[in-house]
């Protein structure tokens, strides 16, 4: 195979160039407006040939787009005198004529005027520009895209990349602490997306899955982010739903500076005033700006707390009538989260006659660290848990690329090498629970329901229980452990890329685009979990024996309560009065959702649960072993199993091939096919675990095995036929068509041949399923944009995807070992419990259609030409199937067998909204900026039952307000003051166990109204 594509690959350069001739021209230059500032996205073409002074109209026409230094090339043109077009929206065309000379390169830079200067002396504005620019951008690309300009992203200064992401069609949020964390496209999750920084693809952030999350990254370090929804050949194979590129400047001629710092206000923090954040940036060229350095920073400290309540509903079997449906458990949590987000980018390049070299280094890090109080009431059984966890994480991420780009006339070549990583980590996760002493209830004031006969009491809200109930405070400490992750992701890539010209007479022109893709991506992850049974383990009496003995004199704490009583640890273990902390501020806790003042009891002195945690770290307890042994062991236990559960290391080898033309057919149609060639295969090694009994005594390893698997080359190929097709029978509109064909790779733990069995209880297998096939998405898109510039640009799209061999994850219960492919024996007595992932049998589909418009009314009278209007609608619909095993006796007992069968039901496919609204209007008047912007997402499938659709979760629909103020300083040039509001309605992340009624509310988390206040300064 590899013989062959080398030999066509030959073929077809050799007779490429003697198609190009020795006596082709070449014309470049550059757009820039009448300030010198560059126009990127700007289309040039050849749009006539002078004949003795008259004028010719040609049969096919030769073009290309600016790039965003605003340079353009036209290659492979015929000797003669031609007439150059170039047109960019919000500026006036421009024809100016040029002479081809045979074999030479002609140098023609062209400046455009403003439209809005060409009919009224007034200046276009800072949004209509940054709006003019992401238009242009989109119109020159050579698939289906859209475009945050870097002018768009300065207007409008998100919190992070997500949220700029999340303001263009089809792209919906996910929110993790009230901000964007990752963006879900075309209702397709968001592990189904791929995300780059400058063209690098970014690793996986996300421990259990492909996603990446890009909230680490904030918007001042980038130069603008481009979202291609139709695959070209040139492009990873595996961006089901689109590919978001981040992209990171290059140094502008001159000395520039940047600089800004804001203050931030939180509306659930206690400290409402303390968020800040640092922006800054230096760039300059030396050496006849031959040489570019350009360097970015940015730091920001902010809080992302939440109230937050969880409910769980069981029903009796029949989902068919809500009546059957009852209130389980309530769980109220108090979140505090502290963010800091900090990173910094170098750029420098140097500039050739015939190319550059380009070095681009971008490195971020989220840390968090919060603090959870939690208290869980159980209508059911009038039962009360309560916890609290001390948990830091770091996520860092880091793109570092070296690319070249020469131009040799007859043929262009491009080269990267790049390394990038991407770290997750957790440190430690410190979790203390409690309950009440000896097994007793602590809920009064609500009676118990009969699950058989419920009464009205089953039907309840959520907040209406929890206002109704009363805690005591007999409660001792039941557990404190820690969890420990480091789950690291990092790919080593070397790209090649080759681009030539040709001509097919006077009807068809274009370029020859060619090369290839080597990856070597290596994935870890290594998890540690620790634990003190303080309840019910067997070291309960040594453990209370070594705290009462030695805990003074240890942490310094005597053991007396915050009534000043003396405790002592007694049979139930330790008294939770201890580590009481009556004091913890939870505010004004969950007010929107009208829950009664002081139900929240459970508030867990946070140092003191460190002090018992270090003090258990450094304790040894003793424990008879039989044959009247004792053994000395630590307090503090490490999970045997799940420790290495879900340890693995995986090394992918990926490479790609392709062959892409681009033919300029006629004047007015461009047609771009393409074919792409991957392969790939990957090793694993991960364990396998079997239990079989319980410790027998502190550090018993009797009742658990646990080896190692290694997992030889899994290899896999793949064909990927891609065509674009793009026709403008008019200067004003813009038809796209596309078939393509992209891939989904099995996340990692569902394809790694690790294997867990409980024997010791009920029959459990989990395991990974290494025969996984990946799965593939047939796609279609079809778009009309019309554009000028009093209409901006007005575009309509379709799309549709079918997707086949989906991989889900599936549970059911067995005694067929073969439905595993033997990977371990089961129970012949007792149906084992499977938990695996599969691929579906039928086809999934997704498919919608989205509007958008974009403009400025700078033709109108003044003051309404001071206005900037944006909005976008999509509008989805998605089929899937979810798989679940039936079971059937057939017989009579004592001879009577069970059988089993795969059945599936028709669902949503998850992260799927139906409807997506973004809506944005702004005001320029002198040097005062304004925006106001809404969100609007329908309700999104979060997590789909296998079975009955009335246990489906969905979110709460969800709409959001936001606002943009920045104003110009008179004491300095570049000097600005800016105030963002965000989420001015308070609105919640709100789910459903059923959609169609509201009381089956399982989820809301209210995060306040934030704001920021700071100045910005760019000199």
């Amino acid at each position: 195979m590899k013989k062959i594509l080398k030999c066509l690959l030959f073929l077809i350069i050799g007779f490429n160039i003697l198609l190009i001739g020795q006596n082709a021209g070449i014309v470049k230059g550059r757009l820039t407006n009448t300030k010198g500032e560059p126009l990127p996205g700007a289309n040039v073409i050849i749009s006539g040939r002078l004949e003795n002074g008259d004028t010719l109209d040609i049969a096919s026409s030769s073009g290309a787009a600016t790039n965003m230094d605003g340079y353009y090339s036209i290659r492979g043109i015929e000797p003669g005198n031609y007439i150059l077009k170039a047109s960019y929206i919000g500026y006036v065309t421009k024809k100016t004529s040029v002479v081809i000379n045979e074999g030479k390169r002609t140098t023609k830079n062209i400046e455009l005027t403003s439209a809005s200067l060409q009919y009224q002396e007034v200046q276009i504005t800072a949004q209509a520009e940054g709006q003019n620019s992401a238009i242009n951008q989109q119109l020159s690309s050579n698939t289906v895209s859209n475009v945050v300009s870097a002018e768009r992203m300065k207007d409008i200064p998100d919190r992070n990349a997500a949220e700029s992401v999340g303001r263009l069609p089809g792209v919906s949020v996910q929110r993790s602490g009230g901000e964007g964390q990752k963006v879900a496209i075309r209702g397709l999750s968001p592990k189904y997306n791929v995300m780059q920084v400058s063209g690098v693809r970014m690793q996986s952030s996300d421990p259990n899955n492909r996603s990446v999350k890009i909230n680490m990254i904030s918007p001042n370090a980038l130069s603008g982010i481009e979202v291609k929804k139709a695959l070209t050949a040139d492009m990873d194979a595996d961006a089901v739903g689109g590919t978001v590129n981040l992209k990171v400047g290059k140094a502008e001629p001159g000395f520039n500076k940047s600089f800004s710092i804001q203050g931030g206000y939180s509306g659930i923090a206690e400290n409402k005033f303390e968020d800040y954040k640092i922006n800054g940036s230096l760039s300059n060229r030396f050496f006849e700006d031959k040489f570019g350095v350009k360097t970015t920073g940015f730091y920001e400290s902010y809080n992302r707390g939440s109230h937050r309540l969880y409910s769980n509903f069981s029903w009796n079997g029949n989902t068919d009538n809500l009546d059957n449906f009852w209130l389980e458990t309530v769980d109220i949590e108090d979140v505090d989260i502290d963010r800091k987000r900090y990173g910094a980018s170098l750029v420098l390049d140097y500039q050739l006659s015939n190319g550059f070299f380009k070095y681009t280094g971008f490195a971020s890090r989220l840390a968090n660290n919060s603090i959870t109080q939690q208290n869980e009431f159980g209508a059911h059984h009038k039962t009360w848990a309560g916890s609290a966890t001390d948990s830091e994480s770091r996520t860092t991420i880091f793109n570092n690329a070296l690319r070249g780009e020469f131009d040799f006339d007859i043929i262009q070549m491009d080269f990267s090498t790049a390394y990038s990583f991407t770290q997750n980590r957790i440190p430690g996760d410190l979790s203390m629970s409690m309950g009440p002493y000896r097994g007793g209830s602590l809920l009064t004031g609500w009676s118990n329901p009969d699950t058989t006969t419920q009464g009205d009491e089953v039907h309840m809200t959520p907040v209406d229980f929890i206002n109704t109930v009363e805690t005591a405070t007999d409660r001792a400490v039941k557990e404190l452990s820690t969890f420990e992750r480091n789950n690291r992701s990092s790919a080593f890539t070397q790209e090649l890329n080759f681009e030539a010209p040709f001509n097919f007479g006077n009807y068809i022109s274009g370029n020859l685009k060619f090369g290839g893709k080597y990856v070597q991506n290596k994935r870890r992850n290594d998890e540690e979990n620790y634990s003190m049974d303080a309840a019910t383990g067997i070291n309960v009496s040594a453990i209370r024996d070594s705290v009462g003995k030695n805990w003074e004199s240890h942490t310094g704490y005597k053991l007396i309560g915050p009534d000043g009583t003396r405790l002592q640890p007694d049979d139930e273990g330790l008294p939770a009065q201890l580590f009481h902390d009556p004091a913890y501020p939870v505010g004004d806790f969950l007010s929107a959702e009208n829950v009664r003042d002081g139900i929240f009891t459970n508030k867990i002195d946070i140092s003191r649960m460190n002090d018992l945690e270090e003090f258990a770290r450094n304790s040894t307890i003793t424990s008879p072993v039989g044959g009247g042994k004792i053994a000395t062991n630590p307090m503090y236990q490490k999970d045997p199993f799940a420790s290495f559960e879900n340890d693995f290391n995986y090394t992918r080898n990926y490479m790609a091939f392709y062959l892409m033309p681009t033919l300029n057919i006629g004047e007015y149609i461009t047609f771009i096919p393409g074919i792409r060639y991957e392969k790939f295969g990957f090793d694993y090694t991960a364990y396998k675990i079997f239990v079989t009994d319980q410790p027998g005594y502190p550090g018993d390893r009797s009742y658990y095995t646990k080896d190692k698997i290694n997992k030889n080359t899994t290899e896999g190929e793949n064909w990927f036929p891609q065509m674009q097709l793009k026709i403008q029978p008019a200067d004003w509109l813009d038809i796209r068509l596309a078939s393509t064909k992209s891939i989904i790779y099995p996340d990692y733990q569902a394809v790694s041949p690790y294997l867990y069995k409980d024997t010791f209880k009920a029959p459990r297998v989990d395991l990974g399923n290494p025969s996984l096939k990946p799965a593939t998405s047939q796609n279609y898109d079809f778009q009309v944009s019309v554009y000028d510039n009093h209409i901006g640009l007005f575009t309509a799209g379709l799309f549709h995807k079918r997707i086949e061999d989906l991989i889900a994850s599936v549970s059911y219960l067995t005694k067929d070992a073969s439905v595993i492919n033997n990977r371990t024996e089961l129970s012949e007595s007792a149906l084992t419990s499977i938990n695996t992932w599969k691929n579906l049998e039928d086809p999934s589909y997704v498919k919608g259609f989205e509007l958008s418009w974009q403009t400025n009314f700078w033709y109108l009278p003044n003051p309404l030409n001071g206005l900037v209007f944006n909005v976008n609608y999509t509008k989805m619909q998605s089929e899937s199937y979810y798989t679940y095993i039936r079971t059937k006796k057939i017989g009579d007992p004592p001879f009577q067998k069970t059988t089993f069968s795969d059945t599936t039901r028709k669902g949503r496919m998850e992260d799927q909204a139906d409807d997506i609204l973004n809506f944005t209007v702004g005001y320029d008047i002198g040097g005062l900026s304004t925006r106001l912007s809404y969100q609007y997402k329908n309700d999104v499938l979060e997590n789909a039952h296998n079975r009955y659709a009335t246990l489906d979760v969905h979110t709460k629909p969800y709409s959001r307000w936001d606002f943009t103020a920045y104003q110009d300083l008179p004491w300095a040039e570049g000097l600005e003051l800016f105030l963002n509001i965000n989420n001015i309605t308070n609105e919640p992340d709100s789910r459903y166990q059923n959609k169609n009624a509201p009381r089956f509310l399982s989820r809301a988390e209210y995060y306040g109204t934030t704001g920021e206040f700071g100045i910005r300064y760019d000199f």
